[in-house]
């Protein structure tokens, strides 16, 4: 998350009573997606940045990304929509997780895939960047808010491809302790 103090002109995009999913420009002038949550407004929960994408191919994978661009903050380029660019990442806190990914050791080929849960995965912003970039890889996240799922799944575009890329509808918590094994401490 960061503060989303930094945020310049902006326009919603979706709102509903606990989020709402706007683009905005920022000093860079970049433009990104944003959710937050409105009950802490001045806290963005996940960024995406923005960019052109043909609008032929793009619109096969999302079907509503000609929709979604009626009310986009950036320029209208003929053949062109605005999509998630998802060879970034915004927040310094999912780059370092990814870092850690190095530290595995030689014994292990990321390249051959692995299978990845991420909780609390909100629009799936780090759930995306490994399903792009690690493309033999499957990829679980766990996002409680119902708000959140429905949303995020269209305004940032996650991946129709229920072999590799499953969101689930749960508490973190509770659903590591469904799926783990039982341990004991003797």
């Amino acid at each position: 998350m960061t503060d989303g103090d930094d945020v310049g002109e902006r326009v919603i995009l979706f709102e509903d009573k606990d989020i709402f999913i706007f683009e905005h420009k920022q000093e860079d002038n970049i433009p990104y997606r944003s959710l937050v949550f409105k009950s802490a407004l001045n806290q963005i929960q996940s960024q995406n940045r923005l960019r052109y994408y043909n609008a032929e191919e793009r619109t096969k994978q999302f079907p509503l990304s000609k929709e979604i661009n009626k009310k986009t903050l950036m320029e209208t380029k003929k053949g062109t929509v605005v999509g998630m660019d998802e060879t970034y990442l915004s927040f310094e806190f999912h780059r370092i997780m990814i870092a850690g990914l190095s530290l595995i050791g030689d014994k292990t080929d990321l390249s051959q895939g692995m299978k990845a849960l991420v909780l609390g995965g909100g629009a799936c912003i780090l759930s995306k960047f490994l399903y792009h970039h690690f493309p033999e890889s499957t990829i679980d996240t766990v996002e409680l808010s119902n708000s959140i799922v429905k949303a995020s799944k269209i305004y940032f575009e996650w991946p129709n491809d229920a072999k590799r890329f499953n969101v689930i509808r749960d508490d973190a918590l509770e659903y590591v302790n469904k799926v783990a094994p039982s341990t004991t401490t003797q």
